[in-house]
């Protein structure tokens, strides 16, 4: 297109907008105009990317099936810019073609009606907060269930150490002054804590024990020694219980019966152990620990018992003769009954 052609159309144009009264549709002048540019409404929807009812509508000034006044002024000023025209004077036949629109206020409707409650509607209230009540009673169970005893586990478990500590404490109430039986020259069943009575010899009295111990030698000595520094309690002498000293008491006062004369036993071991002499009702007479080369002498009214713990390194003279004991031993445990 020409500098001479443009003038021409601007002209024209020119002369459209000058000679367009209010009276003269607007759809016309835009018909008119797009003629002009040999424009067809398609053309003009695919440019302006509106519908070409739309466009039709706009010129023959079927407003009421156009949009609101905004849009439709801004499509009227697009549509005259495509087709270089001035949108100023179309837009004043626009607003008098027009009808006037009031600004209504937007009045909102609430779709949803407020619930009252009645009668009727009570019970399903309650309902709801019963099975609120339910639910909340299940959780609180299910926790009691399965939390709480767990907690309760660890904490036992955790205090169990501390009672066991405490109860294990060593009390020292009483000092240890018992002596230990050789583990291999005692059964278990024999094993028992051990009272010295205090070795002396009553002239008057027949039914005590006389004991005659041999000195132990140098080497005795040494062995001795060490013995005492790698076990203390095998070393410590026990005091005479109140037990003991009253069997003691009581032996001295029994009264020796007519006709029947005490038996003197000898005892020499080669080996530590233990001995143990008891009357007939199972009261203990006699008990100690002899050393390796100790030599016993021991005399009581029959009937009695003696047990020797380590029967194999022991040598019994009864009355003056050699006892076979042999026979009396088992699990290197002799037991004699002198009658």
């Amino acid at each position: 297109m020409t500098d001479t052609q443009q003038i021409e159309d601007a002209s024209v144009s020119n002369k459209l907008h000058a000679e367009i009264p209010v009276a003269v549709s607007l759809g016309s002048v835009l018909a008119a105009a797009r003629s002009e540019k040999k424009l067809s409404q398609q053309d003009v929807s695919d440019s302006l990317r509106y519908s070409v009812k739309q466009i039709d509508a706009l010129e023959h000034d079927a407003f009421d099936l156009l949009p609101d006044a905004m849009i439709t002024r801004g499509f009227i000023r697009n549509y005259a810019r495509l087709l270089e025209i001035d949108a100023t004077p179309l837009l004043d036949a626009y607003r008098q073609l027009s009808p006037v629109q009031s600004s209504n206020p937007l009045a909102v409707n609430p779709s949803m009606q407020p619930v009252q409650l009645t009668k009727d509607s009570q019970p399903w209230l309650l309902y709801i907060l019963g099975s609120i009540l339910v639910l909340l009673f299940l959780l609180a169970w299910f926790v009691y269930l399965e939390y709480l005893p767990e907690q309760f586990k660890l904490q036992d478990g955790e205090n169990q150490p501390v009672t066991a500590s405490v109860s294990d404490a060593p009390v020292n109430s009483e000092p240890a002054v018992e002596m230990p039986l050789p583990e291999v020259a005692l059964p278990a069943a024999e094993r028992q804590p051990e009272e010295v009575l205090p070795q002396a010899v009553d002239s008057a009295t027949t039914n005590q024990p006389v004991v005659v111990q041999q000195a132990p030698s140098a080497n005795q000595q040494v062995g001795l020694q060490t013995q005492q520094s790698t076990s203390a309690s095998a070393a410590t002498k026990v005091l005479p219980t109140e037990s003991s000293i009253k069997s003691e008491s009581q032996l001295k006062t029994e009264v020796n019966p007519a006709g029947v004369t005490a038996k003197k036993v000898s005892m020499t071991v080669t080996e530590e152990t233990w001995v143990r002499v008891s009357d007939k009702s199972g009261q203990v007479l006699y008990e100690s620990t002899l050393d390796a080369g100790d030599t016993q002498l021991l005399s009581f009214l029959p009937p009695f018992n003696v047990v020797i713990g380590n029967a194999k390194a022991a040598t019994v003279n009864v009355s003056g003769q050699a006892l076979d004991l042999a026979s009396y031993t088992r699990n290197n445990v002799a037991r004699i009954s002198l009658e």
